[in-house]
């Protein structure tokens, strides 16, 4: 006994002229398989994530409670850091741009703006954007000359 005499797939169900209203319920029974997998999904992905957030919730929560236990009492309110807060980050320097990428940059104005033109302010991209810009890089880079 073959797997497809138990259940039989939908195409082959369907009659072997099939009316308009057997091709949308066809149709509608695919919509909603699909949809029905993806809401089950969506839902396990939910599950998930909640049981992660948990669980580092509860590991921040022992760490905080380790610190403060192990660390000794001070007098002073001032130096005491509220609960779960890591050391202060310094702001970053600005990152100063090399006179050498200065000429370029004014170079390359001049020859496609003109003599006329003027540079208002300059200032380095974040790190942050680093992605973003290597992903145009990639898409333009698709792109033909013409």
């Amino acid at each position: 006994m073959s797997p497809l005499s138990i259940v039989p797939p939908l195409a082959i169900a369907l009659p072997d002229d099939p009316g308009l209203g057997d091709l949308i319920a066809f149709q509608l029974n695919g919509i909603i398989v699909v949809a029905t997998a993806l809401i089950l999904i969506w839902g396990l992905m939910e599950l998930l994530g909640a049981f992660f957030r948990r669980a580092e919730a509860a590991a921040s929560a022992k760490a905080a409670a380790n610190s403060t236990a192990n660390a000794p009492a001070t007098a002073n309110a001032l130096t005491a850091a509220p609960a779960g807060a890591g050391p202060a980050a310094a702001p970053a320097a600005p990152r100063a741009i090399p006179p050498d990428d200065l000429v370029l940059i004014f170079a390359a104005v001049h020859a496609t703006l003109g003599p006329r033109a003027r540079i208002i302010s300059l200032a380095p991209r974040p790190e942050a954007r680093d992605w973003a810009a290597e992903g145009r890089r990639a898409i333009f880079a698709t792109h033909k000359v013409r």
